[in-house]
C-alpha cells in the first residue's frame, strides 16, 4: 500500500464510471436487503389481493360446472329435527329410535313432551311455534318424521321437510331410506349416502355465463340469433337474455375484478419505490454522493435498474400466483409471457413518474401514504404542490372505473369512453388496468367464439370480425394478435407506457440539470443587458431600431451560441455598437 497517498492510481474516463456503476448498485442492494421486511410486504400485497379475488369469482361459479352436494343436514348447520312415536307398536319403535340414532344433536322427541301417544301432532307443533316466532320454524326445523302403523299392520314412515330449504326434500328422504336399510338388514353400520351431482352447462348456458364482462351482446346476440333460427317464436319477452347477462356479467366477471384490484394492488406496490428517493434527498446523501462525484445519469440509471429488478420479482410472484390458480386465461404459458410483457412496460412507465413525486415530500412515511392515497382513493389530502400529481393518480383507478361504465351496451356511450380513453392513456396505473382487462376479454371472446362455431350451425361466421361478412353487420371485438394497436390489442397501452417513462425521465434530467433555471436565469441576463442598453440610449442618443437588432443577435450568440443575422448602416464597426451597450 502506497504511504503517500498521491502515489495512489486513480481510476480515470471508463474505470471511473465502472467503479460509480458498482458504488450505485451496491447502494442499492444494501437498501434492498436492509429493508427486506418492506419488500417482503410488497410482494405480499399483489399476491393476497388476487388470491381474495380468485376465491371470491370463485364463489360466483362463473361458467364452471357446479360442485356436487352432500344431501345430509349437517349442510344447515346444528339445527331443530322434531321426530314422534304415535302408535305402540314394536316395528316401529325400532324404526323410530333407529331413527333418533342418525343424529348427535338438535334432536326434539316429541314424547318427552307428551304423556300419550294421541297428543303428539307435527302439525300442531309446528303452528304453535310459528305463532312465537314465524323465523324460528324458517331457520331451525328443516326437516322431521313420525312414525305410525298403516291399515295392514305395517310400519308407517312420515318425512317432514321445510320447502324454503331447497335441498330438504331430498335431506328427508335420505334419513328415512337410511332408517328403513338399517331396519331390514338388522346392521347399523349399513347407510346411504345420498349426492346431488348437478348436470354440466350446455353450450348455451356456458355462453350466456361467460367471462366477457361487459362485451356478451355481441356474442350473445348470435347465439340467440341461432336460436331463433332453430325455433320459431312468435312473442317477445319482456328482457332478452343477453341484456341479462350484461348486467350479471359486468359484476362478476373476473377480467374486470382482477383488473381493478390488481391497479388498487399496484398503487401500494409503486408507492414503496419514492421512500429511498425521499430519504436520499432529505438526509442530504444524495447531494453528498454528487459532490463527490458520482454523474447524475449514473445515480439516476442504477436506482431505475435496479428498481426494475425489484419490480421484476414482484411480477414473477404474481405470475407465480396466476398458474397456481388454474383460472382460464392465467393458466397457460403464452398467456403468462403477455402479462410480464405489460406488468414490465408498466414498470418502465411508472418509475420515472414516481421519481418525479419524490421532490414534493420531505418525509418518506407522508410521501408514501399520501401517494398510497392519490393513487388509489381521492387525492384530498395533497399539497396545492401536489395538483399534477393529484389528476395523474386520480385518474388511474377512477378513470378505469369510469371507462368500463360508459363500456356498458346498455348506455350506448362507446364514442365517449373511447375519447376518454385516449385522454387517460398517457396515466400508467388507467394503462394497467385497462391492459389487463383487454386481454382477459380478448382471450374470453375467443373462447365464447369456439362455442358459438359448435352451436351455431345455421349462421356463417358467427364470430367474425369483417363487417361485410358478419351475418348481423356488428364485428366481434376481438384480436388474433393480443398486442395489436387496436381494441381490444394493447400494443397501444405498452407503447404509451415506454413514452411516458421517456417524457418524464426526460423531465426528471430537465430538474436535475437544472435546465428550467438556466433558461430562466439567461433569459433574465438578456433582459437586464437590454434594459441597459436602452437606459445608455438616454445619453447616447437614438439608437436605431437595426442597432437593436445586432444587440440582441449579440446577446443570443453569447449566451446560447444562436447567429442572427442583421447589418446596422448606423454601426459600421464593433465599436459604434458598443456604444450603444
Amino acid at each position: 500500500v502506497p504511504k503517500n497517498i498521491d502515489d495512489i492510481e486513480r481510476p480515470t474516463a471508463t474505470a471511473l464510471t465502472i467503479n460509480q456503476l458498482r458504488a450505485m448498485l451496491m447502494k442499492n442492494v444494501y437498501h434492498t436487503w436492509r429493508t427486506k421486511i418492506l419488500f417482503f410486504i410488497e410482494i405480499l400485497i399483489p399476491i393476497s389481493v388476487m388470491i381474495v379475488t380468485f376465491l371470491v369469482v370463485r364463489q360466483w361459479q362463473g361458467s364452471k360446472d357446479l360442485p356436487s352436494l352432500d344431501m345430509d343436514i349437517k349442510i344447515y348447520g346444528s339445527k331443530s329435527t322434531p321426530v314422534g312415536l304415535l302408535v305402540n307398536n314394536t316395528a316401529a319403535l325400532e324404526l323410530y329410535q333407529i331413527y333418533k340414532g342418525l343424529f348427535t344433536s338438535g334432536l326434539v322427541d316429541m314424547n318427552q313432551r307428551e304423556n300419550s301417544f294421541r297428543h303428539i301432532n307435527m302439525t300442531e307443533l309446528i303452528l304453535s311455534l310459528g305463532a312465537k316466532e314465524l323465523s324460528l320454524i324458517r331457520q331451525d326445523y328443516i326437516v322431521g318424521s313420525t312414525f305410525d302403523v298403516g291399515d295392514d299392520g305395517a310400519p308407517l314412515l312420515t318425512g317432514w321437510f321445510n320447502n324454503l330449504p331447497l335441498h330438504s326434500p331430498a335431506i328427508t328422504l335420505g334419513l328415512l331410506h337410511n332408517t328403513i336399510l338399517k331396519w331390514v338388514m338388522g346392521d347399523p353400520d349399513y347407510s346411504l349416502n345420498i349426492i346431488n351431482q348437478p348436470l354440466p352447462y350446455n353450450q348455451d348456458t356456458k355462453v350466456s355465463r361467460c367471462r366477457i364482462g361487459w362485451a356478451p351482446s355481441f356474442v350473445l346476440g348470435a347465439l340467440f340469433k341461432c336460436r331463433a333460427e332453430d325455433h320459431i317464436i312468435d312473442q317477445p319477452l319482456p328482457y332478452n337474455q343477453d341484456t341479462k347477462a350484461s348486467f350479471q356479467l359486468t359484476a362478476n366477471n373476473l377480467g374486470f375484478q382482477l383488473s381493478f384490484n390488481l391497479g388498487f394492488a399496484m398503487s401500494f406496490v409503486t408507492a414503496f419505490y419514492v421512500m429511498f428517493q425521499i430519504k436520499e434527498r432529505v438526509s442530504k446523501s444524495k447531494h453528498l454522493q454528487l459532490v463527490s462525484g458520482v454523474k447524475i445519469l449514473i445515480y439516476w440509471g442504477t436506482s431505475y435498474l435496479w428498481d426494475l429488478v425489484t419490480f421484476f420479482i414482484v411480477t414473477l410472484w404474481i405470475l407465480v400466483t396466476m398458474i397456481s390458480s388454474q383460472e382460464e386465461g392465467y393458466s397457460t404459458f403464452i398467456e403468462l409471457v403477455r402479462y410480464f410483457v405489460v406488468f414490465m412496460s408498466f414498470a418502465c412507465g411508472v418509475l420515472p413518474l414516481i421519481y418525479l413525486f419524490s421532490y414534493l415530500y420531505s418525509s418518506p412515511s407522508t410521501g408514501f401514504t399520501r401517494v398510497v392515497m392519490l393513487n388509489a382513493f381521492t387525492g384530498l389530502h395533497a399539497t396545492n404542490m401536489s395538483l399534477i400529481q393529484d389528476i395523474l393518480c386520480l385518474s388511474g383507478v377512477a378513470g378505469f372505473l369510469i371507462v368500463c361504465i360508459l363500456d356498458m351496451p346498455s348506455l350506448d356511450l362507446s364514442g365517449v369512453s373511447h375519447t376518454v380513453d385516449w385522454l387517460l392513456m398517457s396515466v400508467p396505473l388507467y394503462s394497467l388496468g385497462i391492459s389487463l382487462r383487454n386481454m382477459y376479454m380478448n382471450n374470453a371472446l375467443q373462447d365464447a367464439c369456439r362455442l358459438l362455431a359448435t352451436r351455431c350451425h345455421t349462421i356463417p361466421n358467427p364470430c367474425c370480425r369483417d363487417p361485410e361478412l358478419c351475418p348481423n353487420g356488428k364485428c366481434i371485438p376481438m384480436t388474433d394478435n393480443f398486442f395489436d394497436w387496436t381494441f381490444p390489442g394493447v400494443g397501444r397501452n405498452i407503447f404509451f407506457f415506454y413514452v411516458n417513462g421517456i417524457v418524464f425521465a426526460s423531465i426528471l434530467m430537465f430538474i436535475e440539470f437544472r435546465c428550467f433555471e438556466k433558461i430562466l436565469y439567461r433569459t433574465k441576463l438578456i433582459g437586464a443587458r437590454l434594459s441597459n442598453a436602452m437606459f445608455r440610449s438616454r445619453y447616447v442618443g437614438n439608437v436605431p431600431r437595426c442597432a437593436f437588432t445586432m444587440i440582441l443577435g449579440r446577446l443570443l450568440w453569447n449566451t446560447y451560441h444562436i447567429r442572427v443575422s442583421a447589418r446596422c448602416p448606423h454601426a459600421q464597426s464593433r465599436n459604434d455598437l458598443s456604444s450603444y451597450l
